[in-house]
């Protein structure tokens, strides 16, 4: 997994997976509690995927990661 861009503030992801040649850019939505989120000036970081192996991974880590806030803080929708 490759990552390219200023990681520090992001409001768009592209996730790109190599083998196939597919690409999804993902756009944040701004929070209902945070007014000064700018999605109109795009800040782009790209993830790049050598293989589905490390999609999966990443899957894995990510709902994890869910579990665990849900755990502590409880689920906001």
């Amino acid at each position: 997994m490759k990552i390219i861009g200023n990681k520090e503030s992001v409001n768009q992801i592209s996730l790109t997976h190599k083998g196939i040649n597919a690409r999804f850019n993902c756009f944040m939505k701004p929070f209902p509690y945070c007014n000064d989120i700018d999605t109109s000036n795009p800040e782009i970081i790209e993830i790049i995927f050598k293989d589905s192996y490390e999609l999966d991974n990443l899957i894995d880590v990510l709902e994890k990661f869910k579990k665990e806030c849900f755990e502590h803080l409880g689920e906001w929708r």
